[in-house]
């Protein structure tokens, strides 16, 4: 069995939705994953590594550009501070931005484009992509196991 993702034409079904501006920090030691998403700001989200920290988020909707923003690296580092206050004078170490395709409902499904090949959908997940990667893996896991034996 061969597998490969195709990343060259971006779907139709999905616009390319929020921006998603993080930080990374140096992680402090014993500091704890932590997530705040009721703060009306967006969602914010501190997740120590073991050499940095990445600390978010930000949903732009509406912007496709890859340029950081000033404004949405101060208020992540704000928010962040605010849910632990070891991170008020955190050295930046890079600023990312991505492109998340979002849809109303994951694509999730299996096709058969000809026979003998399985094509499985899988995007679609916006901004909660790491939440749902797990079950999103089991369900791929089971729909390649439930696929005709390519001959």
């Amino acid at each position: 069995m061969h597998f490969r993702a195709n990343q060259a034409r971006p779907p139709t079904d999905c616009p390319l939705c929020p921006t998603g501006s993080i930080e990374s920090g140096p992680a402090p030691d014993t500091l704890a994953p932590v997530l705040d998403d009721y703060d009306p700001r967006g969602v914010t989200y501190v997740i120590p590594r073991s050499k940095d920290c990445i600390l978010g988020g930000s949903a732009d909707d509406g912007r496709e550009d890859l340029i950081p923003s000033e404004a949405t690296t101060r208020a992540i580092l704000e928010r962040c501070a605010a849910l632990e206050p070891r991170l008020a004078a955190a050295r930046v170490l890079s600023v990312s931005v991505g492109l998340r395709p979002a849809r109303s409902a994951v694509r999730l499904e299996r096709e058969t484009p000809r026979p003998g090949s399985t094509l499985i959908h899988n995007y679609g997940h916006g901004g909660a992509g790491v939440t749902l990667s797990w079950g999103c893996a089991h369900e791929v896991a089971e729909l390649l196991q439930q696929a005709p034996a390519a001959r």
